[in-house]
This record gives C-alpha cells, structure tokens and sequence, in this order.
C-alpha cells in the first residue's frame, strides 16, 4: 500500500509526527484489506512504521510493543529473511542499544 511507503519514507528520514499521520490515515484501508488473516505483510508493515515512528516521538515502551508485534506478523506472513522482517528486527535491536539512530539499518 503506497500509504506505507510514504510513513517509511517520513520515518527514514526523521519526520516522525509525519511517518505516524500517514500511517494511522492507511489503517482502515488496510484494516478492509487484511480482513480475518491472522498475519500479513500490511499489518506487519503498519506496525512497523507505527513502531518506528512512536519511538522517534519519544514513546519508547509503545514503540517496542508495536516493533514486536510487527516481527511476529512479518515473520508469519513473509518469512524471518524477508526485508520487511529484518528492518523491524534492526529497529529493535537498535533500541536494545539505546538509540534511535542506532535502530537505522544502515
């Protein structure tokens, strides 16, 4: 979904408040989308972004909830090898050392 990418690109370079208006605005289309899937790429990807953008505006604790979250749909959607899985799993482990910036893959 192109809302996704455009969070992604928000959070990646920063712009936080952006990253998560874009992606909270994609959730019900992909809430429609999804439907009763128990995992999926969009919700893993919602997730992530969601994760991703609440620890850039400082709520740590929300964010590493919706980071872990967004590992488990990855994992069980696309597999633990996907890029969408071990972008979520750099986030986190960035996190583990203590910065946001650090949490970047590079």
């Amino acid at each position: 979904m192109l809302l996704l990418v455009l969070a992604e690109a928000f959070n990646e370079r920063g712009d936080f408040a952006q990253g998560r208006a874009v992606v909270e605005r994609a959730k019900p289309a992909l809430d429609r989308i999804v439907g009763n899937l128990p995992h999926s790429l969009y919700t893993g990807g919602y997730r992530l972004e969601l994760g991703i953008a609440l620890v850039g505006q400082g709520d740590v604790d929300a964010g590493r909830k919706e980071l872990r979250t967004a590992i488990e749909q990855l994992e069980a959607s696309v597999g633990p090898d996907a890029e969408p899985t071990k972008r979520a799993k750099a986030h986190l482990q960035g996190m583990a050392r203590g910065s946001v910036a650090e949490s970047r893959p590079r």
